[in-house]
């Protein structure tokens, strides 16, 4: 085997890394997982809430359309925890309530409870109290036959921070947007 002056092996053959080059791996691998925690940061439970705000534009966007494809006039009721999309229904021979979309999958109510959301609204500009949780509980913005909606704002707030809020505004021509409301704005 060729030796060098100095007596040690020309041709070494490596078997693995040496310490010094996993050391430099690991250190690179750890900064850069700390650079995703970072980004990351505690956006998951803002991104959270952004979702439940565009699930909720989504339906509405649904029900104007089935409005406007002329399945009749649609109610969305919002309490402190839920919301509900309702249709004019006979309840006896002489009363017509707002009640719930019988056998609807998509339109059906939907609870915020279990995700520790709660909602506030405006309506017109004007605040709008919602109740805890009526068994029958009365829309407060309706989808037109023309796919005109009640103007309105409806705030969803994380119940432990305040300031993770996410406002849906519905316009009268229909057009929704979400947006994250300035502390000063909420209700």
């Amino acid at each position: 085997m060729p030796r060098s002056a100095t007596g040690t092996w020309t041709d070494r053959r490596r078997a693995g890394f040496t310490l010094v080059e996993l050391l430099a791996v690991i250190a690179i691998m750890a900064a850069l997982t700390g650079l995703v925690v970072i980004s990351v940061g505690d956006g998951g439970r803002d991104r959270e809430v952004h979702q439940h705000a565009q699930r909720l534009a989504a339906l509405i966007e649904l029900a104007r359309e089935e409005v406007l494809l002329g399945a009749g006039e649609v109610g969305v009721a919002f309490t402190r925890h839920r919301y509900h999309f309702q249709r004019q229904q006979l309840v006896d021979d002489d009363t017509v309530e707002w009640r719930d979309i019988p056998d609807a999958d998509t339109l059906r109510p939907r609870s915020l409870l279990d995700d520790d959301l709660e909602l506030a609204l405006r309506v017109a500009g004007r605040g709008a109290p919602l109740e805890l949780d009526p068994e029958h509980p009365d829309p407060q913005v309706f989808i037109e036959g023309s796919g005109e909606i009640t103007p309105f704002e409806l705030f969803l707030i994380d119940s432990d921070d305040r300031e993770r809020a996410v406002r849906l505004t519905g316009e009268m021509d229909g057009s929704l947007a979400i947006d994250r409301p300035g502390p000063r704005e909420l209700p």
